[in-house]
């Protein structure tokens, strides 16, 4: 059971980008890798260091591949694709 998302009306002045920007910008990062950390279980790490290790793999394709097939699953049970908002400043007040 989720709770609902607040509808969040955006628009282009949010962020300073207009539409077309951010297509340009989402084109030219086609292809690219971004880092992100994140925390992962120590059995965890073991494994998917095992893992790249038999398979001749970077650890960083097996996660990818997982990531991806992980939303792709959420997205065909929620029947939708999840969607991606575009960036926006945050009232720090």
């Amino acid at each position: 059971m989720s709770k609902d998302k607040p509808d969040i009306d955006f628009d282009d002045s949010d962020a300073g980008f207009s539409e077309e920007e951010d297509e340009e910008r989402r084109r030219r990062s086609e292809g690219t890798k971004k880092q992100f950390n994140t925390l992962i279980r120590p059995g965890l790490e073991e494994r998917l260091n095992a893992a790249a290790f038999w398979t001749d793999r970077s650890k960083a394709d097996i996660l990818d591949e997982a990531l991806r097939f992980w939303l792709d699953q959420a997205e065909e049970e929620r029947g939708e694709a999840f969607e991606i908002l575009p960036p926006h400043e945050v009232d720090s007040s």
